[in-house]
């Protein structure tokens, strides 16, 4: 796995607040993607894109790439 650093996330709902660091990691696999089980509560998808395009996202080059 390749590090990718930490995401900070914050949101802030009537009387709740939601604090978070996430870790981010590349993880080359050639599993399908039908192979892995999500939880539904911490993961909306997945999805495939390019390493050039993904890392012109990461770092602000792009602020899109086509999935």
């Amino acid at each position: 796995m390749v590090s990718l650093g930490v995401i900070e996330y914050h949101v802030t709902k009537e009387n709740f607040i939601d604090k978070e660091l996430a870790n981010v990691f590349l993880y080359e696999s050639t599993q399908c993607f039908s192979d892995f089980t999500l939880q539904k509560e911490e993961v909306s998808g997945m999805v495939k894109v390019e390493l050039d395009d993904f890392e012109d996202l990461w770092d602000g080059t792009k602020e899109e790439v086509n999935i």
